[in-house]
C-alpha cells in the first residue's frame, strides 16, 4: 500500500510519467492510457505524461482493437 507521505510528495513534482502495459499494446493498455490521459487533463500541476506499451512484439505494427 502507498503511504500518504509518498502520495503527498507526488504533488510537488512538475511532471508524473505513467506507463500502461499489457501483452500486445492493442487493447488494454491503449484504452487505459486514453482513460488516464482524459482524467489527467483536468489536473494542471503536476503535468501527467501517459503512454502505453506491450510486453511482446506479437501485434507489432497493428493498431488498437476497436
Amino acid at each position: 500500500m502507498l503511504s500518504n507521505s509518498y502520495l503527498s510528495s507526488l504533488i510537488r513534482r512538475e511532471t508524473i510519467a505513467v506507463e500502461m502495459v499489457c501483452h500486445g499494446n492493442i487493447c488494454r493498455s491503449p484504452m487505459a492510457a486514453a482513460m488516464m490521459n482524459g482524467k489527467a487533463q483536468s489536473i494542471e500541476v503536476p503535468r501527467f505524461v501517459v503512454t502505453s506499451s506491450g510486453t511482446s512484439a506479437f501485434h507489432s505494427g497493428e493498431g488498437p482493437h476497436p
